[in-house]
């Protein structure tokens, strides 16, 4: 590689920090809904500079034998994982929030299932209790005479209109 492909991937090389600078400042500064969307696209686009960055920096150190090109690395993956932690820091909480939300859906299904279960269950003992046959009833005939009257009708309320 010649000193003007080398300059040429120090410039891309940078270029790629810058990104990941721009992301950064992002992330600490998201406020928005509209910001968080946006973030989730570039975090996609900082996986794609962050292997850029790696074809870029290995091609250099192989022409270039400095130090400085090892502490430029050591800088980059520093600020890159302070970037991607952060950005991971800001959406884990809706994530857990999710998984909850779903973990309470599950089990209000659950209950109510066992409910309607027991419901059905209950419906079902309800329905042979109502079945069972109950004992004939005497009900004695009235004679027409006006001193039995008192006794007949307190009777025939008793069983007949008051149940």
């Amino acid at each position: 590689m010649s000193d003007q492909d080398t300059a040429t991937q120090i410039k891309r090389r940078g270029v790629l920090r810058g990104q990941l600078t721009r992301f950064l400042n992002d992330v600490n500064e998201v406020k928005t809904d509209s910001n968080t969307e946006i973030l989730k696209i570039k975090r996609k686009k900082i996986e794609e500079s962050w292997e850029l960055f790696q074809k870029i920096q290995l091609e250099i150190e192989m022409q270039v034998q400095d130090e400085s090109e090892d502490q430029y690395r050591f800088d980059f993956e520093e600020l890159y994982f302070l970037a991607v932690s952060k950005y991971n820091k800001l959406f884990e909480p809706q994530q857990d929030t999710h998984e909850q939300v779903d973990q309470n859906n599950e089990s209000q299904n659950q209950v109510m299932s066992q409910l309607t279960t027991t419901a059905r269950s209950n419906s079902t003992a309800s329905n042979q209790a109502s079945i069972v046959k109950l004992a004939a009833l005497n009900v004695p005939t009235f004679s027409g005479d006006y001193k039995e009257w008192s006794t007949f009708h307190d009777m025939f309320v008793a069983l007949i209109h008051g149940n």
